[in-house]
């Protein structure tokens, strides 16, 4: 019998249907809300991750 080595190279590993969530959000963060109201893009984000890790 013969001992193989391991193959550590990083491979990439997601949740392919979490992957197109964070893509939508990311889209619709960057169209909708305006680039110069920090505060409101922040909120917009910080809720639809958390919308997106509760399903």
């Amino acid at each position: 019998m013969r001992v193989t080595e391991a193959d550590l190279r990083p491979r990439p590993v997601t949740v392919p249907q979490l992957a197109d969530d964070l893509r939508q959000v990311m889209f619709t963060v960057i169209t909708v809300v305006p680039a110069n109201d920090v505060q409101l893009r922040q909120t917009v984000v910080r809720d639809l991750l958390s919308r997106v890790f509760k399903r």
